[in-house]
């Protein structure tokens, strides 16, 4: 019986939800650009959810499963962000950190800079 413990405590935590690394605290925040083509969009970074605020008052939320991270350049953090789609399937944001006053985040393969949104210091946990 001692030995099924750890096999216990592995199912619970994978049906909980469980992750390896939290969302590191400097990326949670409501991240907003000026870039033209996103002015009425928003990126959304929470604990445990993920919101693509896709205009106006839509936005579209999904599950953080996990969150990978690796140095970049310089000072800057490269993030992998995985999240659970409404389908199942598993799907990952790729953002790059890099601290400052105030701190900017850049999506993966895309030019435009992200700032956090002052009137947002303290997002809603949960949905």
């Amino acid at each position: 019986m001692g030995r099924r413990w750890p096999y216990a405590i592995a199912l619970l935590c994978a049906l909980a939800g469980c992750r390896a690394e939290p969302v590191p605290a400097a990326l949670i925040h409501v991240w907003r650009t000026d870039a033209p083509a996103y002015r009425d969009r928003h990126l959304e970074i929470r604990e445990d959810w993920l919101v693509f605020g896709t205009g106006g008052y839509g936005s579209e939320l999904y599950p953080v499963v996990d969150v990978d991270s690796e140095p970049a350049e310089g000072a800057a953090r490269r993030y992998t962000i995985h999240y659970r789609a409404d389908d199942g399937a598993r799907l990952e944001l790729r953002v790059v950190l890099t601290p400052g006053k105030p701190d900017s985040l850049r999506i993966d393969h895309t030019d435009e800079i992200w700032l956090a949104d002052p009137a947002s210091a303290n997002p809603k946990k949960g949905a």
